[in-house]
């Protein structure tokens, strides 16, 4: 993996007309990732999808030397491989280039909010920047990663991949060790293996779980902590299903309130038990799965498998005191944007009632200053005005 020291990343926020910059405050996002880690250079453009912004972000990455590149804009699922294949052409890894959803995800469906949805870009900007400084380029593509030198050769992986992609084997120069090896070629990366494996062998490449923990890392530090009433949740989609839906419901102006941040995994049977307890032990106070249905599920029964995973979690935190409403799991699928809405707005409505984690750290009443925890942070105003009608969209044609 590489020093995370050694990395020059560049930010590129589009305003897509008025679809971005009429739902949230671009400008004040870009002052603030300024500061973020290895951020070297911090970008505005009105289109980045069109081939005159492609080219200014070529242009950039060339001047400045970049090896890392932060997108924030409409979708990756519309534009992520276009934007890869551009920075590609000037020397950055095409794994190095990452998307953040400002419009569907963000301004689409906080724009009665306009403060708030800025609030919520700066945090998606920041876990982003955390998840590429722990990136490193792969040429292997995506499938799992099994390191050979934990695996014990017990068979978990092999007897939960259903596409039988996994096999025990000796290794030649190991005769007496058992290792399970994985065929690229028919891998499906549902990282069904990575999360069953019961020595925390198996990653999917490259490096997912350093990447998850550093988001949760990232907006579970006080540093990005908004009102301390508030609830900070994570909402943790399939790549393959909810996410599209999460787009979808931001097309169709569905409203939700912003207090949750969402992180995109290739399959939620993926979901490793770790990531669940990590995130609570810095203080997350509730966490919603969102997995497809198994109708729509791409690795056919990854819904399932997350199902039975969430409840074994559920009684060991049952166990550690946090009780069984904090996590979730729901089940959602492709076009069911209003069930995505309620699922959602419901599950944090939940985490109001129930108050904030008894894990979370909170000043003591009259110690400390709340604003110690507020540091570098884009707080909304009291009076924030709350919008009547949705931003205006001006038509664009010149997208590729």
């Amino acid at each position: 993996m590489e020093n995370p020291s050694d990395s020059q990343i560049g930010i590129f926020l589009c305003r897509c007309g008025r679809c971005i910059s009429g739902a949230l405050d671009v400008e004040t996002v870009a002052e603030r990732s300024l500061s973020l880690p290895n951020v070297t250079h911090v970008q505005v453009e009105d289109f980045l999808c069109t081939k005159e912004g492609m080219a200014k972000m070529k242009n950039a990455a060339s001047l400045f030397s970049l090896d890392k590149a932060i997108v924030g804009a409409c979708s990756p699922l519309l534009y992520l491989d276009k934007f890869r294949s551009a920075f590609g052409q000037v020397g950055v890894s095409r794994n190095m280039v990452e998307m953040v959803n400002l419009r569907e995800q963000c301004g689409f469906i906080h724009w009665k909010h306009p403060k708030l949805a800025t609030v919520k870009a700066c945090d998606q900007v920041r876990m982003a920047v955390a998840k590429v400084n722990v990136m490193s380029p792969s040429f292997e593509g995506s499938v799992a990663d099994l390191e050979p030198e934990i695996c014990n050769g017990c068979g978990v992986c092999r007897d939960v991949c259903r596409t039988k992609s996994i096999r025990i084997t000796n290794p030649p120069d190991k005769k007496w060790k058992r290792v399970a090896i994985v065929n690229g070629k028919t891998c499906t990366h549902c990282g069904a293996c990575v999360a069953a494996c019961p020595n925390g062998a198996g990653d999917m490449g490259p490096h997912l779980s350093d990447q998850v923990i550093a988001q949760i890392d990232a907006v579970a530090d006080p540093g990005s902590s908004g009102d301390l009433d508030k609830p900070r949740i994570l909402v943790f989609a399939c790549n393959w299903c909810t996410y599209f839906t999460a787009d979808l419901a931001g097309v169709m102006r569905l409203e939700i309130p912003p207090d949750f941040l969402s992180i995109k995994v290739p399959c939620c049977s993926e979901i490793d038990p770790e990531w669940i307890l990590k995130a609570f032990a810095r203080g997350i106070d509730g966490i919603l799965v969102v997995a497809g249905t198994q109708q729509s599920c791409r690795h056919d029964h990854g819904c399932m498998r997350s199902k039975k995973r969430i409840a074994l979690i559920n009684t060991l935190l049952m166990r550690l005191g946090l009780g069984n409403k904090r996590l979730k799991v729901c089940w959602v699928g492709p076009n069911e944007a209003e069930a995505y809405v309620k699922e959602v707005s419901g599950f944090i409505q939940s985490m109001v009632a129930l108050g904030p984690s008894p894990l979370r750290l909170r000043p003591k009443e009259g110690v400390g200053q709340v604003s110690s925890i507020k540091q570098d942070r884009l707080e909304p105003e009291e009076d924030d005005r709350v919008r009547s009608e949705p931003p205006l969209v001006i038509p664009f044609e010149g997208a590729p």
